[in-house]
């Protein structure tokens, strides 16, 4: 009975310019190579394991406020290799979070704007961030 929350997919033109200002940040080379882009960030963030996104009551806006982000309005959503990102408010990622990410499958990546963090849920419910 609950409609699906509004959520924008980035156009292809969209997605490689985030994919090149993120590969300019942590000084990728090859700026349309989106698995070097996903390896190199993955080398970079700490496993952060207060939270359990597979728990029940699991709140974004608890995670963030205890890792000391700022919460952002709007967020964006990698779902792959930085080539099909969508974005949406935070607070409906937040309250629909168990309906976007499903243990076992998805490696997901959330950021805003600002790309100063970067902040995943890997497939096996592991949470890591990355601060820029």
């Amino acid at each position: 009975g609950v409609s699906f929350p509004k959520y924008i997919s980035l156009s292809e033109a969209e997605t490689r310019h985030v994919r090149s200002l993120l590969s300019g940040k942590l000084d990728i080379d090859n700026q349309l190579d989106g698995l070097l882009l996903v390896q190199r960030i993955d080398s970079l963030q700490y496993l952060y394991d207060e939270g359990d996104p597979e728990a029940e009551g699991f709140s974004l806006i608890e995670v963030f406020s205890h890792i000391g982000f700022e919460i952002p309005k709007e967020v964006f959503i990698n779902w792959y290799r930085f080539d099909q990102i969508d974005t949406m408010s935070f607070n409906d990622l937040d309250n629909y979070f168990d309906d976007f990410w499903y243990p076992g499958s998805d490696d997901i990546d959330i950021f805003d704007a600002s790309l100063t963090w970067i902040f995943s849920v890997t497939h096996n419910g592991c949470i890591k961030v990355l601060k820029l």
